[in-house]
């Protein structure tokens, strides 16, 4: 092997070796940045699932009013309905 074989092999690994280095510079800089995307989206997720779960809560917490505020009208309609049925049952007993 001449010198300037030797030369241009020596120059060829070194090209190499600095390609290699940049591909995997940026390979780290490619990671750092996906790990910051999903902690990131982590940190979404889990926003959205506590927001969600309170959500829940306070909508359960209003579907439980209603229920309970329909509840207590069809109570008051039965007993206003039992009244109204003593009203005219006497009236019509009295005539």
């Amino acid at each position: 092997m001449t010198n300037e074989e030797f030369e241009k092999r020596k120059e060829f690994i070194l090209e190499q070796r600095a390609r290699f280095a940049a591909g995997m510079q940026q390979l780290r800089e490619v990671q750092a940045h996906t790990e910051r995307v999903v902690t990131e989206t982590e940190e979404i997720v889990t926003r959205f699932e506590n927001k969600t779960r309170e959500g829940s809560k306070e909508l359960n917490a209003k579907f439980n009013a209603l229920v309970d505020s329909q509840e207590r009208t069809t109570q008051a309609l039965r007993n206003l309905t039992a009244k109204l049925d003593r009203f005219f049952t006497e009236r019509r007993n009295r005539n």
